[in-house]
């Protein structure tokens, strides 16, 4: 406490008012001794420029697109260019017993908060901001606008009835996800007239919303997921029978006793707290040799509500106090897990399965392998070991999962056609190609029979899809006859017009904003086409011809080379690759986007929950 008041400076004063006010109030008085003992870790980012980017943010369309010219101004912001302002020097006493106050009622007036102690309380009803967002006075500003929707509810103990009837109505409202600019938290204000955001601020929209109206809500969150290579955020309400029942808005609503999530190989689950926990112990606070990550005292493991698998390991020869569960990010291992060597044993508590993870040391400030890596399925460990005595020809076709987002746009150009016509109004045509099968890769050459003749080219879509197409290129011989115009239907947001199919980049597309869409070429003049290439919409993560790629198998000390390709059709060739052992494809070239897979009867596996358990490709 006195360190929170000495770090208020010349704002002590209302510090020190809010303790004044609660004197003759325990309960209160110990709630406030809560919020000013944890101010000093909080603040909020202001600069003149944060609201320009907060507004470029809100001109994202219903898909999250917001357009290119807007992106291109303001994508080189970052918030660490912002002045922090720490609430301990400008919150006032005025605002704290506001917030004290309104939290107080909704506890002790709500029947559902009959069972929710104190410690919860403070947690997940009493604080008065939840990140680095702007101060604002939002408790009675939510309340006064959401509160009747709680009126049709019939059942006032069932928390999670209240909270999906609130989900329900918001959903009608709508969120935009969008993930442009590194913004600090959006705020109470900005949220209740925007509803734009990433997961974060979908999450904190939720909580201002639900404890406005006393119901106990928190985040849930990971640190990192090798299938999309970011943290992920949620929301959880206490029940009062003590469980939490998990739900991510606008998607997903929360279920009665059931701690949900997608799927994604995550390995623990932490949970954000507003106060310093005491699970963290001043050896580890202090020790410089341990990760940032696991310093972090402003959270709880709470993986136990979600799985409950515990993996042991036997280290007699390990001489560190502390080991680490890892998984597998670009290029390297990631710890998601601490444990304390005791005994030279190692036990991980609650830990999900079905995981590739490895055991690592932390070592001059990076993560070391113990061991081989191992895909864990719920009750025992399959190591990935090298067999360098066994090699094997592989073939393969991506650097990254195939996720099922990815194979629905694949999939759109199913029974779509290419015409071809010497009219602008295809009154007279000739369907050159239909594709009859799902598409397996994103490049794909159509060889043709016979040439044909014409100026115009027409793709279309079948009545049940929209259309979208990425790329597309005609030529005779080596020659390529570039469209002197194109045009089709509506864009179905910004972003996606039909000029897109043309420009040598993969990762845009044209899509139609109606069923049974079409896109046209115009050549300029009657040619002859003998060939033509096309991409569905597509992730970028197939072999892109043209770039070179490095084959990496694990070792046991690092990641050992194949050796560099440069890709001349769809697929990579590598021969003596050793059996069972943990590979990485890398492109050399461009991207991001690369996991860990193994090869399973000649076929890549990746470990991705996205899509499967086993995504093979």
């Amino acid at each position: 406490m006195e360190y929170a008041l000495d770090s208020a400076g010349e704002n002590r004063a209302e510090l020190e008012k809010v303790l004044k006010y609660y004197k003759d109030d325990k309960l209160k008085y110990k709630a406030a001794c809560f919020l000013i003992e944890n101010m000093p870790y909080y603040f909020s980012y202001e600069g003149a420029i944060l609201d320009s980017v907060k507004a470029a943010k809100a001109t994202a369309d219903k898909r999250g697109k917001i357009h290119p010219s807007v992106i291109k101004k303001w994508n080189g912001f970052d918030k660490n260019m912002l002045v922090k302002k720490q609430d301990c020097h400008v919150i006032t006493g005025d605002y704290l017993i506001s917030n004290i106050e309104h939290a107080f009622k909704k506890w002790k007036s709500c029947s559902w908060n009959k069972n929710l102690s104190f410690e919860e309380f403070c947690e997940f009803l009493l604080p008065y901001r939840i990140g680095d967002e702007p101060l604002d006075d939002w408790r009675e500003l939510y309340e006064q606008k959401f509160a009747s929707l709680l009126d049709i509810v019939p059942d006032k103990k069932n928390v999670v009835a209240m909270t999906d009837t609130v989900i329900g109505y918001l959903q009608k409202e709508g969120f935009i996800q969008n993930n442009d600019f590194n913004l600090p938290h959006l705020g109470a204000a900005f949220l209740l007239e925007k509803r734009v955001g990433k997961c974060q601020d979908a999450c904190d929209f939720m909580i201002y919303v639900l404890r406005s109206l006393g119901i106990p809500v928190g985040v849930d969150y990971y640190a990192y997921c090798p299938e999309t290579r970011t943290g992920h955020t949620w929301n959880v309400v206490r029940e009062p029978d003590g469980h939490y029942a998990s739900f991510t808005f606008p998607e997903r609503m929360a279920e009665k006793g059931k701690a949900y999530i997608d799927g994604r190989k995550i390995g623990k689950i932490y949970r954000k707290c507003f106060g310093r926990q005491d699970i963290v112990s001043e050896d580890i606070l202090m020790n410089k040799e341990i990760p940032l990550f696991f310093r972090d005292d402003f959270r709880q493991d709470v993986t136990g509500n979600y799985y409950t698998c515990s993996l042991q390991f036997e280290l007699p020869k390990i001489k560190d106090k502390y080991v680490y569960l890892g998984l597998f990010g670009k290029q390297e291992w990631r710890g998601v897990a601490q444990t304390e060597v005791k005994n030279g044993k190692a036990v991980f508590m609650n830990v999900q399965p079905q995981c590739i993870y490895s055991l690592l040391i932390y070592k001059d400030k990076h993560y070391k392998l113990v061991d081989y890596p191992f895909y864990y399925d719920g009750k025992k460990c399959i190591s990935f070991i090298p067999d360098m005595e066994c090699r094997e020809t592989i073939a393969l076709y991506r650097k990254y999962p195939l996720f099922r987002w990815i194979r629905w746009y694949m999939e759109h150009m199913l029974y779509s056609k290419f015409q071809v016509s010497d009219s602008e109004t295809f009154k007279s045509r000739k369907t050159i190609y239909e594709i009859t099968d799902s598409l397996k890769v994103s490049y794909n050459e159509v060889l043709l029979d016979v040439p044909v003749r014409g100026r115009y080219v027409r793709h279309l879509s079948s009545d049940s899809v929209f259309a979208e197409l990425a790329e597309v290129h005609f030529y005779s011989g080596d020659m390529e006859h570039k469209p002197l115009a194109c045009y089709g239907e509506e864009p179905a947001f910004i972003g996606t017009e039909p000029l897109l199919t043309y420009d040598n980049d993969p990762l845009t597309y044209f899509s139609s904003n109606k069923l049974g869409g079409a896109v046209v070429w115009d050549l300029g003049k009657t040619v002859s086409i003998d060939r033509f290439s096309f991409m569905p919409h597509n992730d970028d993560n197939f072999i892109r011809i043209g770039d070179t790629y490095e084959l990496f198998y694990q070792g046991l000390e690092s990641l050992v080379s194949l050796g560099i390709q440069k890709a001349t059709g769809p697929q990579l060739i590598y021969e003596n690759v050793p059996c069972g052992a943990l590979l990485y494809l890398h492109n050399v070239t461009r991207g991001v986007e690369e996991g860990a897979f193994y090869m399973k009867d000649g076929k890549q596996v990746f470990v991705a929950g996205l899509e499967k358990d086993e995504n093979e490709l």
